[in-house]
């Protein structure tokens, strides 16, 4: 993915995204514009509704032909503000609850006639906001369904597993954190792409209750993934 940085214009947390190359410096918060009018009355070849993961994905890949250009509309905020409650993956949770999740609640569920709360982030970035940096891939026979069920024609895992890696810049385990449980396989990874992924660095070993479920489920033939990139995150790590 060649841009993966963009200039933004938010009003009303509107944004329009701008093709920049990975190795230019952009300071993306001193590109933000609160003025509706900055943009107003100017036009676009598309417009994607929500800056999100998908959105500003679909935004990104547009804007790698500099004659396109592309506006994102995007209802929350520009919540890098908040630095380490987003950033640091350490403190997963700690979102909840905030201007930043939306926490939509269901109707009453058949079980225990119980609404549940959905956590879905409100801002530059979507869900990725809240879900404590994850990194993961859908599995092959979901990506497959879309053309074996419903007729896309060459929408396969075959065919987009190079996109995928496409936009990741993986970072290998050291030896400590494999020592401490993380596995790896490179196969499964793209190493030249904008969005550097790797093993959260805490480096703390698994916590012995978690080790002792690890061991359970296995027991009980639960199989456990080495990594959950390789098609099939089903199971336990």
């Amino acid at each position: 993915m060649q841009s993966a940085i963009w200039k933004l214009f938010i009003f009303l947390a509107t944004t329009t995204a701008q093709s920049y190359t990975p190795t230019e410096q952009v300071d993306v918060q001193a590109h933000l514009i609160t003025d509706p009018r900055d943009v107003s009355g100017q036009k676009f070849d598309y417009i994607v509704a929500g800056g999100g993961l998908t959105g500003l994905t679909v935004a990104a890949k547009l804007t790698e032909n500099p004659k396109i250009s592309v506006l994102v509309i995007e209802k929350g905020f520009y919540a890098s503000n908040e630095g380490p409650i987003i950033e640091d993956p350490n403190n997963y949770g700690d979102i909840f609850d905030t201007f930043v999740d939306q926490q939509y609640v269901t109707v009453n569920m058949a079980i225990n006639n119980q609404s549940l709360i959905i956590r879905s982030g409100k801002g530059l970035g979507g869900s990725t906001l809240v879900n404590g940096n994850s990194w993961t891939r859908p599995d092959k026979v979901q990506v497959d369904s879309w053309e074996k069920v419903f007729g896309m024609e060459g929408w396969n895992w075959d065919n987009l597993v190079e996109y995928m890696n496409e936009a990741e810049r993986a970072r290998p385990p050291t030896a400590a954190q494999i020592a401490a449980g993380h596995a790896f396989n490179a196969s499964c990874h793209g190493f030249n792409g904008t969005i550097h992924s790797g093993p959260r660095d805490n480096g703390k070993s698994y916590n012995p209750v978690v080790r002792a479920l690890m061991n359970t489920t296995s027991a009980l033939g639960v199989p456990t993934q080495q990594d959950f990139l390789c098609a099939t995150p089903v199971g336990f790590q």
